[in-house]
């Protein structure tokens, strides 16, 4: 049907609001970059490795565990109790 591909066969412009992608890179302690050409992405991809760093966090899990028995716990004695009243 000779549409010249996805989109209709024309280019679009994509509008960025740089600003704003700057200020959630602040906000997020990143960094914003903008490739205006290929050259330019392969140059910020080749340099996302060495940028990218790794955290390691320790986070408690059995204080969500013993919550969670004590619920099941309080839950069992209260079916118990309505289960018993009916003979």
């Amino acid at each position: 049907f000779g549409g010249g591909g996805f989109g209709g066969g024309f280019r679009r412009f994509l509008v960025i609001d740089e600003e704003t992608l700057q200020t959630i890179a602040d906000m997020t302690g990143g960094e914003y970059y903008r490739a205006e050409d290929a050259e330019q992405l392969l140059e910020i991809f080749q340099n996302l490795p060495t940028q990218v760093v790794l955290q390691k966090e320790n986070l408690e899990l059995s204080v969500v565990f013993s919550m969670l028995g004590a619920l099941l716990a309080t839950v069992a004695v209260g079916l118990s109790l309505l289960w018993n009243r009916f003979p």
